[in-house]
């Protein structure tokens, strides 16, 4: 039965419902379009012509849409020209492209609404120095090449810090050090530096962070020396020396490499005093990067092991970039033993790349002393060069392994080994 047309509600008599949407809706809405759409928005109705110069986000990604470099430069500075709210984020992703604008679209915004500030730049293209004025941030995040100034503001409610640094000066982490210290609230720091020629060796960061609770720290050139960060309970780490641990003692969650760590294994005696000082109680979450084709490299992964007595979670992962390290005399007493009992310990799963002597140790240590290990899985390291006849004898090794735990299953690339 056909409706009759006079029961048809009269559109135009109600209400736009995108249109009576509160501000704070259709600021969600628009901070979640790319920013030429969020633009293009004004052509939705008449109440909707000037929403988009309000908008309290702004996310710039350069679109090949535009024609040119050039082109996306003017547009951007455009819109915030004749935008009139408080910006109070503020995000550019320039990584592929050369841009010489980001200090002009910098100089529009008010350092004193925004609060959250993340640029990616082209590794060529340096972080504008403006950014290190804005006193009320609470997020920083940059991505290039970074140079500090000679001297920073204070930020009182900075509470989340993150640095890629694709270059910087040398004493550049003299100068991070400093703005550390100004940022008394720090949170979450993440600090990482790319493996290259150009990176000052051994570059030392002297962390000062009373408040800090999250901490990433990529530099396999340098070396982070933790002198208060008492809170810290989630740390990701290159280590260079066993010493830099006593600065972490407090993680439950802890991503660690030591594949670097040899170049400082010279004095003996001051290894075998820290081992003595390390303790990991609350540590329950264990991912730990290490060549174990070098004797220092698995007592180093040992020593951590036997001072985790809480740990619920062990991931074992390898590097085989380093095939031409100088390994380093025990740090343990000849024919010493080792009397340890995994009492908490439910996960176990391991990289395998050489075959070696000290892989098939650790693989017998935490299995022969783990009763009460629910999951135990074995996999080839990724860049692994052994044979299938190689390969063929270590599962046969593994399948031998004597297992405290009656109840686990030991699978390797989801086959049971018996």
């Amino acid at each position: 039965m056909c409706k009759n047309l006079d029961d048809t509600p009269d559109l135009k008599s109600k209400n736009d419902i995108i249109s009576s949407l509160s501000d704070d809706i259709i600021d969600k809405i628009l901070v979640r379009l790319r920013l030429e759409e969020a633009i293009n928005t004004s052509l939705l109705a008449r109440d909707w012509r000037y929403k988009w110069q309000t908008m309290s986000e702004v996310i710039v990604h350069y679109s090949h849409s535009f024609s040119n470099c050039e082109n996306f430069s003017a547009k951007i500075k455009r819109f915030l020209l004749l935008h009139k709210g408080n910006i109070q984020r503020f995000q550019f992703n320039g990584l592929g492209h050369h841009y010489e604008d980001v200090n002009i679209w910098l100089d529009h915004l008010d350092g004193a609404h925004l609060n959250h500030l993340e640029l990616a730049m082209h590794k060529d293209s340096s972080i504008p120095l403006s950014v290190f004025s804005f006193e009320k941030m609470v997020t920083m995040n940059l991505k290039g090449y970074i140079l500090f100034p000679t001297s920073f503001a204070r930020f009182q409610v900075l509470t989340t810090l993150s640095f890629c640094f694709d270059k910087y000066e040398i004493g550049g982490y003299k100068k991070l050090e400093e703005l550390i210290h100004l940022c008394p609230l720090l949170k979450h720091l993440k600090i990482g530096v790319p493996l290259s020629d150009w990176v000052p060796k051994i570059s030392i960061l002297k962390l000062n962070a009373p408040n800090l609770h999250t901490l990433i720290f990529f530099d396999r050139n340098g070396s982070l020396q933790i002198m208060n960060a008492p809170l810290i309970t989630y740390a990701t780490v290159y280590l260079r020396d066993l010493k830099h641990l006593l600065g972490l003692l407090n993680v439950v969650h802890l991503r660690i490499a030591v594949e670097f760590a040899s170049y400082s294994f010279s004095c003996l005696n001051c290894n075998k005093l820290t081992i003595q000082k390390i303790k990991f109680n609350f540590l329950k979450k264990l991912v730990i990067l290490v060549n174990l084709n070098y004797l220092h490299q698995y007592e180093i992964a040992l020593c951590i092991l036997i001072n985790s007595p809480v740990l619920v979670s062990l991931i074992i992962q390898q590097s085989v970039r380093l095939t031409n390290m100088v390994d380093f005399p025990s740090i343990w007493p000849e024919h010493h033993s080792i009397s340890f009992d995994f009492k908490h310990l439910k996960f176990f799963e391991m990289e395998i790349a050489f075959g070696s002597k000290w892989e098939m140790k650790i693989i017998g240590f935490v299995l022969g002393n783990t009763s009460l290990l629910e999951v135990s899985n074995f996999k080839w390291a990724s860049r692994s060069t052994l044979s299938i006849e190689e390969k063929t004898d270590i599962m046969n090794k593994l399948m031998s392994v004597k297992k405290a735990s009656t109840s686990v299953e030991v699978k390797f690339a989801e086959i049971i080994l018996k």
